[in-house]
């Protein structure tokens, strides 16, 4: 029968990596943020470099 201890480490042992993911996914959604300003930013100056015609 498992006993408190080992229920615990069981538990910390599924949650750690969990708890590394989060902050990796965290940054990546900030970077898809400023990506999208970054975009939207060099958009309009793509649009008035463009030749007509």
């Amino acid at each position: 029968m498992l006993n408190f201890r080992r229920v615990t480490r069981i538990a910390q042992a599924i949650c750690e990596p969990l708890r590394q993911t989060r902050p990796a996914l965290d940054l990546a959604q900030q970077g898809q943020a400023g990506v999208g300003a970054h975009v939207g930013a060099v958009k309009p100056e793509q649009d008035r470099l463009t030749v007509k015609g």
